[in-house]
């Protein structure tokens, strides 16, 4: 951006008023290109035989002063043509100027600046089930483990599919018949069966496996329950943190972004007051340029 600047000034010329100049230049310039590129130093007849050789047509050389005169068309065909060069090279230095302010953005302008721009919030990790059993001390962990395993051994074996309660069925069917008839012609069998423990004995230990059960579980859930409520509280945590860190972000995001807009329309403003300079060994041929057009 820097080398874009030598082309301007408080005093000057627009881009409008630039170009203007470089059009008329340009005219000039291709007018006595024309003039250069059609010229001879010869005087030429044309006469028909068989007519008393009376020309017919002339064409006319250039005299001496014509060529004295061509080193100075040529050193202002020159300067016509710088003139134009720096002109067209300030307006696109100027397109450049105001491209190049257009694409800075508010994280560019805080890094000129010498700011550090706002971090965007990132919401804190919340309490993980394995976390929190992970942060348990030993006795409390084997607590946790040992009433697991209680509540699957037992729960297991007392369960409706379990062998216990299998078990304590067949009991009772074994009392409504004790005796089981296998026919198989002379071979027919009879299986006799009874009880070795009364079923009064069975539902005594059944009722007593389902209370540990039940005890073993009550305990296991309220282990549970101070997880779940650990995981709830680091989940509001979490949430208090992230919403109050978004409100810093916000308060300053927003005190920057208007210090940077105000920052890039003060830019704009001067970016505008710029006026196109001329050098002073073009300002002869400026004039002369100018002059034309009015």
């Amino acid at each position: 951006m820097e080398k874009d600047k030598i082309f301007f000034g408080e005093q000057g010329l627009t881009s409008t008023s630039a170009n203007h100049v470089a059009n008329m230049a340009k005219e000039m310039y291709q007018h006595l290109e024309e003039e250069l590129g059609n010229f001879s130093f010869c005087n030429e007849s044309i006469s028909l035989l068989g007519a008393n050789m009376v020309p017919t047509q002339y064409t006319t050389g250039k005299d001496s002063a014509f060529l004295k005169s061509l080193p100075e068309k040529l050193r202002t065909i020159a300067e016509l043509k710088s003139l134009i060069a720096w002109l067209r090279e300030a307006i696109k230095a100027r397109k450049a100027l105001s491209s190049a302010l257009e694409g800075i953005d508010m994280i560019d302008w805080c890094a000129q600046q010498g700011i550090d721009p706002p971090s965007v919030p990132v919401r804190p990790d919340v309490l993980t089930e394995d976390e929190y059993y992970g942060s348990l001390n030993i006795k409390e962990r084997n607590a946790y483990y040992a009433l697991e395993t209680k509540c699957a051994v037992i729960g297991k074996f007392i369960h409706e599919d379990g062998k216990f309660n299998n078990e304590r069925k067949r009991l009772t069917e074994v009392i409504e018949n004790p005796n089981i008839l296998r026919e198989n012609g002379r071979d027919t069998t009879i299986i006799r069966r009874e009880p070795s423990v009364t079923t009064e004995q069975v539902d005594e230990v059944f009722f007593e496996l389902q209370a540990k059960h039940r005890e073993y579980q009550a305990a296991l859930n309220a282990i549970k329950h101070k997880c779940e409520l650990a995981i709830e509280q680091s989940r509001i945590e979490a949430d208090a943190k992230y919403n109050a860190d978004c409100g810093v972000y916000k308060s300053t995001y927003d005190e920057l972004h208007g210090r940077f807009t105000e920052w890039k329309h003060q830019q704009v403003i001067a970016l505008q007051k710029l006026k196109i300079i001329i050098p002073d060994n073009l300002k002869p041929i400026y004039e002369k340029v100018s002059a034309l057009g009015k």
